[in-house]
């Protein structure tokens, strides 16, 4: 949908838009093509999944520093027990990441990290 509107403001067929706009939204819509944007997109998703609950309850009045330590202690678990399971981890977002990739017609060049 996001794709869809970028794309329908950055041609400007109906002369709606406006310059700034238009340039704007191309603008947008080449970043979220390159490959980089879509790895840190998926791997923010993933990673920021484990500390919303956290963060919603750190604004918070009700929270006592017990409870919040308490917390932060099983988000850092949770993180450690992701890090020990890197391999299916990754290989999870690997593939939400070409499937994303197919749909925005971007070609994702695979490399070997050492």
């Amino acid at each position: 949908m996001l794709l869809l509107c970028l794309q329908t403001i950055s041609e400007n067929n109906t002369k709606k838009w406006d310059l700034e706009s238009k340039t704007e939204a191309q603008g947008l819509l080449h970043q979220i093509k390159m490959p980089h944007f879509i790895c840190a997109f998926y791997s923010a998703l993933y990673l920021l999944g484990y500390t919303k609950s956290i963060s919603c309850s750190l604004q918070g009045s009700t929270l006592d520093v017990i409870e919040a330590y308490r917390q932060i202690w099983l988000v850092t678990e949770q993180m450690k027990q992701v890090r020990k399971k890197s391999r299916e981890v990754f290989s999870e977002l690997f593939a939400k990441m070409m499937a994303m990739a197919k749909v925005l017609e971007v070609m994702m060049i695979v490399g070997v990290v050492m």
